[in-house]
This record gives structure tokens, sequence and C-alpha cells, in this order.
């Protein structure tokens, strides 16, 4: 194949390729998202050097599994949510879940650096007023700031930006308009843009020699799906599934810790009421409250032929809901509404609430859940057409701190058919009545 015509190809075909063996094309994904992913990077105040190492993890997490690739969301979108994955791991604590009321939103955004071919070289040219923003964006918090990124400077659209960050698209208008209210200062008279966190030929040359160099060497391609990918968008920070017999070792580590920890408290484990606690409160986390950590645990789902050609949404509402909040450990208790649109296959009712309890069964935050369910019901129907809303009450909130007993938390996923306005709002008013 020669240099021209690979130039020319697509990602699908590139990636197509490299499965078959060429592997030196891998050097034009890495070659077409370096200034990408640098300016994502550096949208997190990372450095020049810690960023490079981000970059470099990214391209060979991505080239490790690109057999699991799946054309659901484009390449560029794959590729960005591992680095923000990397991201996050790096700075654990950070999330850009929280989500903000939108008032006086301006519904017809479009980035400050756009332009219809979306090419950031040629709408990027001012240097001195790139180092101006570049400044004045790590003053601006990351929640803002990494909007910012996405939509102004890399050109992604609100939709992207939002599927990106777990974010309704609500939240990534709020978001941009704060971002620019807090750089107004420094942007109101008439500007040149320049390139923003500039990845030049010299440091784009390095990182192709420094990831080409990385996937040459033998590794074990693990098995690993878009869920476990990016474990900080979907899956629960857990370890890997475990055998019943880890199972019991987990029983006996948790009682003989929980005993530490009911003495410090001052507790007399003599007493016949509390002397038994330490091993049931341990087999109660293993083999109820917290068994979705085990991957043995997930159910079975079989598929029915869809004999009557059902073609209308099918809902399965009210849901019970038990989970705990990964942050306290204590109660989240709800409601959750599935629904679905059948093609070839429908699903039995009663493995909607296996499949909820599953990943219920785990320490937990609801956005992360959300998405969860709305993954594996895609995995399971191999379409997109879900919907998922949970209403629950979170007992961090009502048992401690603010002492809220009336506050409740809605979350919501709508994919495939359900993103047009009219079914989801049918979907909507069923959950209601």
């Amino acid at each position: 194949m020669t240099a021209n015509h690979s130039i020319k190809l697509t990602e699908v075909e590139i990636i197509e390729q490299i499965l078959k063996g060429e592997t030196p094309l891998y050097e034009l994904i890495v070659r077409r998202y370096n200034p990408y992913l640098y300016k994502i990077g550096r949208s997190y105040n990372y450095n020049h050097e810690d960023t490079q190492d981000l970059m470099q993890d990214t391209y060979v997490d991505a080239f490790k599994n690109l057999a699991q690739f799946e054309q659901r969301a484009n390449f560029k979108t794959w590729l960005a949510r591992i680095m923000l994955n990397n991201c996050y791991k790096k700075r654990e604590k950070m999330s850009f879940k929280n989500e903000y009321a939108a008032d006086n939103i301006n519904e017809n955004l479009i980035p400050m650096f756009s332009n219809t071919k979306n090419d950031t070289h040629t709408i990027i040219q001012s240097k001195e007023l790139g180092h101006i923003i570049e400044n004045a964006l790590e003053q601006v918090p990351e929640i803002y700031r990494i909007v910012f990124s996405l939509r102004e400077i890399n050109g992604m659209s609100v939709a992207e930006t939002a599927e990106i960050l777990d974010i309704s698209e609500a939240n990534v208008k709020v978001r941009l308009n704060r971002s620019k209210e807090m750089l107004k200062a420094l942007l109101e008279k008439k500007y040149s843009a320049t390139e923003l966190y500039e990845f030049n030929l010299i440091y784009c040359d390095a990182m192709v020699e420094r990831v080409m160099s990385e996937i040459k060497k033998p590794f074990a391609m693990k098995e690993i799906t878009n869920d476990n990918i990016f474990r900080s968008f979907s899956n629960s920070p857990d370890k890997n599934a475990t055998s019943e017999s880890d199972d019991e070792e987990r029983i006996k580590n948790i009682a003989l810790h929980f005993e530490k920890i009911m003495q410090i408290l001052g507790l007399d484990l003599t007493d016949d009421s509390l002397k038994d606690t330490p091993a049931r409160v341990a087999k109660m986390y293993v083999r109820e409250t917290f068994s979705g950590l085990n991957e043995q645990n997930k159910p079975t789902i079989s598929l029915f032929e869809n004999k009557y050609v059902y073609k209308k949404m099918l809902i399965e509402k009210n849901i019970t809901l038990y989970s705990n909040c990964e942050h306290h450990f204590v109660p989240i208790i709800g409601r959750v509404h599935i629904a679905y649109i059948p093609n070839q296959k429908v699903i039995g009712l009663s493995k909607l609430n296996r499949l909820v309890q599953f990943y219920a069964k785990r320490p937990q935050v609801q956005e992360r859940l959300t998405i969860q369910i709305a993954e594996a019901l895609k995995d399971i129907f191999k379409h997109n057409d879900i919907a998922v809303v949970i209403e629950a009450d979170h007992l961090c909130v009502a048992s401690r701190g603010i002492r809220d007993t009336n506050s409740l938390t809605v979350t919501s996923h709508f994919s495939g058919q359900f993103e047009n306005e009219g079914t989801k709002q049918e979907f909507l008013s069923y959950i209601k009545n």
C-alpha cells in the first residue's frame, strides 16, 4: 500500500488494515490525533511532559483494544474517551458528573473558533493571543475548562461533548456559557485566534516514535469490552471477577476488619447481640449488598423471537432499586424505568429486573448506574433504541449532612429512536402516569 493511498483511508479502513497485520499504519492514527489529544490533556492543567505520557498511554490502550472498537461512536469520540479516562485515573477525585440548572442558555451555540471545515490549524493563527487564552483557561475550573476545550478548541458538537463527558446537552451549554463568561474580559476585544496548546511537528514526530516503539513490545491482548475500557465513565471501580473461593476469602477478611471497626467504636463484642455481627455483615456485603462486584453473578439473558412483530416501545417501569452510595456506603433507594423498541428479538421482562439488581449491588453513583444499564441493554439487543430513567432517594443526603428527606435525584439515558423528542416524550408520559 502506497503512502499517498494510506493517507486517504478513513479511520475504519485503517483499523481494518491494522487488524489484518498492517501495524505501521497506526502511525497515521497517531499523527491525525496528536494535536487533539494534546489539547485535552493540557485542558486538565497537566504540563507538557505529563500530557505526552497520557497521550502515549491512550494510543497504546487504543491499539490493544482496536478489535473491540464498535462503531456506535466515531473513532474520534472513542479515542477521546480513552484519553479522558486516563486523565480521570491520574486525578481520581475529579468528577464532571454534577448537573447544573440551565437558565437563559442560547440553544444555538457554535464554537468560537469554528469554521465549516472544523480545521483547528486554519482557524487558530495568532500565537500571542493563544498564550493569553491558555493562561486564562488555567484559571477556569476544570468542569468548565474541559467543555470549552472540547467545544471551542477541538470543535466538537454539543452532542459529542455530552456523550464524551456523560452529561446532558443542557449542561454542556451551561458550562460553555460560564467558561466564556470567565474568559470574557480577555476576549472582548477584536482578535485573531491562535494555536492553543500547540503540539508542533517536532513533538509530533517524537510521539509517533514513542508510540510505535511501545506497540512493538509483546503484550497480552486481553479481552476487554467497551464497559471496562471506560471504567471511569461506566464501570464501578471494582477489581476483576471473583470465584466462590475468593468470596469466602473476602468474607473472612471483611469480618476481621469489621470486628476491628466495632472495637474502635467501643462496642462490646462479647455481647450476644454483637458477637456474630462481623460475620453477618461480611456475608451480607459479599453475597447480597455488593454481590454485583462478582462478574460470575451477572444474569444470563435470554432473548426470544419477536414472533408478533411488535414494533412499538416496550416499557418496564417502577423496577425496585436498592443500591449503596460509594461515597458513604449508605443506601440508594428508588425506581428504574426501562424502555426499548423491539427488533427481531424481545427480552423476558424479569431479566430487566435482574440486570438492574446486578449493577445496583455494588458501591454506586446514580449516573454510572444509569449508563451501565443502558450500555448492557445495547450489547444484549445489538441496537441503540434504549431509554433508562432512574429516580432515587440517597440516604447520604437524607440521613446525614444536609439531612434533606424531600429531594429526589433523577438521571436518564436516551439513545437511538428515543433521541427523537416525540418518542422521548411518549416514554416520559407513560412513566409519569
